[in-house]
């Protein structure tokens, strides 16, 4: 069986601990759920009585008058065929006097038992006892003397979810008239715990209908309330512990191409000049590092140098950089010469790990001269342990390998650097040199001269870093500052490229 990876444990815990604190905080949905049916089915109830009332209306409209109905017996043909037509009207009539003269059948309701509610002159309804006991409206068009009658469907539970039992809820039903029209079911066997009101107006006519469910209804959705709720607990621990997992997967799968491309050879130093400004000599170079893939394709520095750094991988790196360095320096044929190839290092790996004793052991095997080959250190990694790490560059410096401080003025260390570590060069950061270029007096130039003015006081050697234009380099040979390096002499380059660089030279 395939193990799980790292990641996908967490992510798998992640993913269980929200679920389960998701479910327990959500509960059970099933009163939520409740009220959701419960207001779906009384605006589906009232919009049903709104239709029908309305329809009844326009139906008694259009009735002839009494005298074309063709009554017999008191049975119309025309109001008969008219029942089957609405599907909300059970039964047209026709009244006078107080007694049904004329009427689509023969229906078991009494108008003398009736109760008339007045909404204008012209339309009233009647509240009428039906078979079986079951309260009943007429809507009545008043012609005269005549009543025309459209006996409306009764109002009947239809729940969309089936519960226990139908007495598990009741409504309460208003139309607004002279007197006020009241219908309700019969009272359920235990109190309301939810109730939802929905109202409106039709023709003029206000109504309102209040649907109520006991705690027994309610607990007909114990069930679809608890996956409901199992359901959002999943979809939220899904989407977190995804993008858990994902953000695991991509830091873990950088250190695993990280650790394919040293074995790959993948790591290859770039080299960008350092030039002598008064006579365009080479000084020698700095090696970057970059990673080139098998299939030609680089990854930017930012992508793997942050991540190198931060998960102690950058070890190997220079390990495979160093021996780049050492041959490339062999086919230069820089043994005889002072010139130097310079290879970052962070402050973790001169104190935390055998670099120093590796570096020198490579030289005395390779037999370079130490002079060729020097390390700088950045003050934007500051040593943890200032001791331990004045110890390690002392013994690079004892074997002949210069120490040269990057990024001088920009990070923590500042110049107690200077003071306690064996510096002998100071490289100034781009972020200086670019104020030569600028109008007015940016703060930043008068720390570039004070620097400058430090290094000359301390016996410093001084490399200027980022040089674009030849205006800067001008300035900086003003100030006393020879070496340059920067795109005005040359960008970083692959070794085949920087050797027939200094072949044309």
């Amino acid at each position: 069986m395939k193990r799980f990876s790292r990641p996908a444990w967490i992510a798998l815990i992640v993913f269980l601990l929200v679920f389960m604190s998701f479910f327990v905080a959500l509960g059970s949905l099933k009163t939520f759920l409740a009220r959701r049916e419960l207001s779906s089915q009384a605006a589906m109830m009232l919009r049903g009585f709104r239709e029908g009332y309305e329809r009844a209306r326009l139906d008694l409209e259009k009735l002839q008058p009494v005298e074309e109905l063709n009554c017999r017996d008191e049975i119309s043909d025309v109001l008969a065929r008219r029942n089957f037509d609405d599907l909300y009207v059970r039964w047209f009539g026709v009244a006078r006097d107080g007694n049904v003269i004329c009427g689509g059948s023969r229906v078991g309701i009494s108008l003398s038992d009736s109760r008339a509610h007045q909404i204008d002159d012209v339309w009233s309804l009647l509240s009428v006892r039906g078979p079986g006991g079951t309260d009943n409206l007429v809507v009545v068009e008043r012609r005269g003397d005549t009543l025309y009658l459209a006996l409306l469907e009764p109002l009947l539970f239809d729940f969309l979810h089936s519960v226990d039992c139908r007495d598990c809820a009741s409504y309460r039903f208003i139309v607004k008239a002279d007197p006020l029209v009241e219908m309700k079911s019969k009272d359920t066997s235990s109190p309301s715990v939810i109730s939802h009101t929905v109202e409106g107006v039709r023709l003029g006519t206000y109504m309102r209908f209040t649907l109520s469910g006991t705690q027994q209804y309610v607990d007909g959705f114990a069930i679809p309330g608890r996956f409901l709720a199992a359901a959002i607990a999943a979809i939220a621990a899904a989407a977190l512990a995804f993008a858990l997992y994902w953000y695991l997967m991509r830091r873990a799968s950088m250190g695993f191409l990280i650790e394919q491309g040293v074995k790959r050879g993948e790591f290859v130093p770039y080299y960008q000049p350092i030039v002598d400004s008064r006579d365009r000599s080479v000084l020698g170079a700095e090696a970057l590092v970059r990673w080139i893939t098998r299939d030609g394709e680089p990854i930017p520095p930012g992508q793997f140098i942050p991540y190198s750094e931060e998960n102690h991988l950058t070890e190997p790196i220079t390990e495979q950089l160093v021996e780049r360095i050492m041959e490339d320096i062999k086919r230069l044929g820089w043994q005889d010469t002072n010139r130097f190839v310079s290879i970052n290092a962070v402050a973790e790996q001169i104190t935390d790990s055998p670099f120093c004793e590796k570096l020198i052991r490579r030289l005395a095997e390779s037999q370079i001269p130490a002079k060729n080959f020097s390390v700088e250190i950045t003050e934007r990694h500051q040593f943890s342990d200032l001791e331990r790490g004045r110890a390690a560059l002392r013994y690079l410096v004892d074997a002949g390998i210069e120490i040269k401080l990057d990024d001088a003025g920009t990070g923590f260390g500042g110049f107690s650097y200077v003071q306690e570590l064996p510096i002998g060069t100071l490289k100034i950061d781009k972020m200086f040199i670019d104020t030569l270029q600028r109008e007015g007096g940016d703060p930043k130039r008068e720390v570039l001269f004070a620097i400058i003015e430090f290094a000359k006081a301390a016996r410093l050697k001084v490399i200027a870093e980022g040089v674009e234009t030849e205006e800067q380099v001008a300035r900086l040979k003003d100030a006393g500052v020879y070496a340059i390096q920067g795109f005005v002499y040359a960008r970083p380059m692959p070794a085949v490229e920087f050797i027939r660089w200094m072949q044309a030279r």
